[in-house]
């Protein structure tokens, strides 16, 4: 972690990160830059968040495109709207691959993020 691990903190009040720079970077460095950009794109490639319109009731919650089998993740449901904007109660049922089950007690809309968990 030579060129990610050369921040340091002196403003211990405001807590103000300061990068010590070096003057030139090593293959090394820019390796293991890769290596951190590269996962990082990897947990946002399965990254599933959108919104949902249900009807009262227990309903499946597609996902665009399914996770793999065996992979594990974890859903939030930010909200659910009714038609008048108001905030619903929900609760989460059965976790598929292609989805969820939400169960709310009127017509709204769910918005909702799942991510791959490790």
């Amino acid at each position: 972690m030579a060129l990610l691990s050369k921040v340091t903190y002196t403003d211990k009040e405001n807590v103000n990160p300061v990068v010590i720079r070096k003057n030139q970077a090593t293959a090394e460095d820019f390796n293991e830059l890769k290596t951190v950009l590269n996962a990082a794109v990897d947990d946002l490639n399965w990254i599933k968040a959108d919104e949902y319109d249900v009807p009262a009731g227990t309903t499946l919650v597609p996902f665009n495109d399914a996770f793999p089998d065996g992979v594990p993740y974890a859903i939030l449901v930010h909200n659910c709207y009714d038609s008048n904007g108001y905030l619903l109660g929900h609760t989460l049922g059965s976790q598929l691959r292609a989805g969820f089950e939400v169960t709310v007690s009127k017509a709204c809309k769910v918005v909702y993020l799942a991510i791959r968990k490790r």
